[in-house]
């Protein structure tokens, strides 16, 4: 045997290990990419995002409102004490109906659940929202200060839920919330 098929044969021999190695890694990442699509984390949002459901939409600013009432109420209680914690109420009771999971981890008394029951309609929470946002928009009555911002997400949020409810669109919540997701939405 020459040198030149000495080197011809072990570079031959290094592609092949090379090429199981990398198709062991490909099937690896495959794998864990079908266990983050068997959980849901993989393109659950996108797929959410793309069903064009204006009430996950309105589910979506209502988790932002949520952390705006919550971090611009403890900023603003200086001067908006009320506000403050009429926001933090709000907050509150957006946990338990944006959040499905709360329901399920916390123990509540049957009268809220049939309280919460009542928002699971797209009119209803459209109704709710918009409550709350001109509720949080009397707060620039005082003087103008971070909880606007709040009013302006709640907004947002009714008329999510309102362009649902008034073109007929079906109910959804998010999966990651441990909603249905688009999935039972038909």
């Amino acid at each position: 045997m020459t040198t030149e098929t000495m080197l011809f044969t072990s570079g031959d021999s290094m592609l092949n290990n090379g090429t199981s190695q990398g198709q062991r890694m490909a099937d690896f990442l495959m794998n864990i990419a079908e266990r983050e699509r068997d959980l849901g984390l993989c393109m659950g949002l996108f797929d959410e995002i793309k069903s064009r459901n204006c009430a996950l939409y309105g589910q979506w600013f209502g988790i932002i409102s949520i952390i705006l009432l919550i971090a611009l109420g403890i900023v603003g209680f200086i001067s908006h004490i009320v506000f403050s914690i009429v926001g933090w109420v709000i907050a509150f009771i957006l946990i338990f109906v944006e959040v499905p999971l709360c329901l399920r981890m916390c123990p509540t008394s049957p009268k809220f659940d049939s309280f919460i029951a009542y928002f699971e309609n797209c009119y209803f929470r459209a109704i709710m929202y918009l409550v709350f946002a001109v509720v949080m928009f009397l707060s620039t009555l005082m003087n103008t200060g971070p909880l606007v911002a709040c009013g302006v997400t709640l907004l947002l949020g009714a008329i999510c839920y309102g362009v649902a409810a008034f073109s007929g669109q079906a109910f959804a919540s998010s999966k990651f919330l441990g909603g249905t997701g688009v999935d039972n939405v038909v």
